[in-house]
């Protein structure tokens, strides 16, 4: 079975919803997702709102900072 992979304003949106005061369960449930996992893009998207998404093999603007 394959994994899913969503884009980034499906994640972004997924986690408004919960902090918008949803439950992660309820949204997880409704996006039908892993509550962990929806759970850990909101903790990344909290610490980092910029760079919390930036998909695979993407650099983060930090990252990106550090190689000039």
């Amino acid at each position: 079975m394959r994994r899913k992979s969503h884009d980034k304003d499906f994640k972004i949106e997924a986690v408004r919803m919960v902090e918008n005061g949803r439950k992660v369960a309820e949204v997880a449930r409704e996006l039908e997702l892993a509550d962990q996992t929806l759970h850990n893009s909101v903790q990344k998207y909290r610490k980092e709102p910029k760079s919390a998404f930036v998909g695979s093999g993407n650099r983060t603007p930090e990252d990106k900072a550090d190689l000039n």
